[in-house]
């Protein structure tokens, strides 16, 4: 997080968001159900916002559904969110102990703000 995202982790969480849906959601003729893990201030307008945001840019006109959902209702969301802080912790803070003790369940890394001044 920084000053791109305004020290927000809301932001950062979406802009993050935008960029693993880019490309992604392809076709017009699929409908999506997209699903949020309910944290903090987490709210379907800034998701709608993400999902949006990224669509826009791949040009595509996608048929979605958007939710956010208790970790009880939905548990796997939970093991994504978990990796996705092991990652935010070793970016962040440079505390990489969570991320280093999970790097072989990612199979793809990408920095996406490598050439951003963070």
């Amino acid at each position: 997080m920084n000053r791109k995202h305004n020290n927000n982790p809301t932001e950062f969480y979406f802009d993050v968001l935008h960029h693993l849906m880019q490309g992604r959601l392809t076709s017009d003729a699929t409908f999506y159900k997209l699903f949020l893990s309910q944290r903090g201030s987490n709210s379907l307008h800034h998701f709608d916002k993400a999902v949006a945001k990224a669509l826009k840019a791949g040009n595509v006109e996608a048929h979605y559904n958007l939710k956010i959902v208790q970790a009880r209702e939905m548990p796997e969301l939970s093991i994504v969110d978990y990796l996705i802080w092991a990652v935010q912790r070793k970016l962040q803070k440079n505390e990489p102990r969570y991320f280093n003790a999970l790097h072989e369940k990612f199979e793809t890394l990408i920095n996406l703000y490598e050439n951003d001044t963070l």
